[in-house]
């Protein structure tokens, strides 16, 4: 019997790509509530930013920008075995200058509320597509931790399951890569619940991260 997520992520956008970060000057801003630090002179990269998901199970849909958690729970509902979502974050320069940016999925967690299971560990059944992460179509493999295959609970774990990419508890997502003056980008992964779950002792856990974040320079 196959097992529902209920929850695939507890809808981190508030801290998402709704954070973003610039090395100079240490200032965070904040998407939602247009929080400012010190340093006048650093633009608000937010307003460069847009979060989009697709559930590849209704492509009818298309991709639905992320603005808030009712937009999560509406996009993720419940997720079955085999569910796949397409993650895009698009980044418009609209600005006279280049930057840099690297994005990580930060403080990935195995939650078990109650009646969850902490010897099932939900990292290990949801994996990133190929290891591939694309920016403007262009694509970057991820390096897992670990090349021999694995197995648990009589199932063999895909290659590029979160906890087999994770380091310090976050996943970075690419090489730090310059978005020129006046220019567009899409950075893009798929997440998948792995098809081939069908041990119920992961139904009640959830998979849980801080966000995906943005650090400009």
């Amino acid at each position: 019997m196959k097992n529902n997520l209920k929850l695939i992520i507890s809808f981190f956008v508030l801290s998402l790509i709704t954070l973003v970060s610039s090395v100079f000057a240490w200032v965070n801003i904040s998407k939602i509530t247009n929080i400012k630090g010190p340093g006048g002179n650093i633009g608000d990269f937010t307003n460069l930013v847009t979060f989009e998901v697709q559930r590849l199970s209704r492509p009818d849909l298309g991709y639905e920008e992320i603005v808030d958690n009712l937009d999560m729970m509406r996009v993720f509902g419940e997720t079955r075995p085999g569910e796949e979502y397409s993650f895009r974050i698009k980044i418009i320069n609209t600005t006279v200058h280049s930057f840099d940016f690297y994005a990580e999925l930060v403080n990935i967690s195995n939650y078990t509320n109650e009646g969850g299971n902490p010897s099932y560990d939900i990292r290990d059944v949801f994996y990133i597509k190929d290891g591939i992460v694309s920016i403007n179509n262009n694509d970057y493999p991820l390096t897992p931790n670990d090349q021999t295959v694995e197995t648990k609970f009589g199932q063999t774990l895909n290659e590029f399951r979160l906890a087999n990419l994770i380091v310090n508890n976050n996943i970075g997502l690419n090489v730090p890569y310059t978005v020129d003056a006046e220019t567009q980008l899409a950075l893009e992964f798929t997440l998948v619940y792995d098809a081939s779950t069908e041990d119920i002792g992961y139904q009640n856990n959830q998979l849980r991260f801080d966000g995906i974040y943005l650090y400009g320079q």
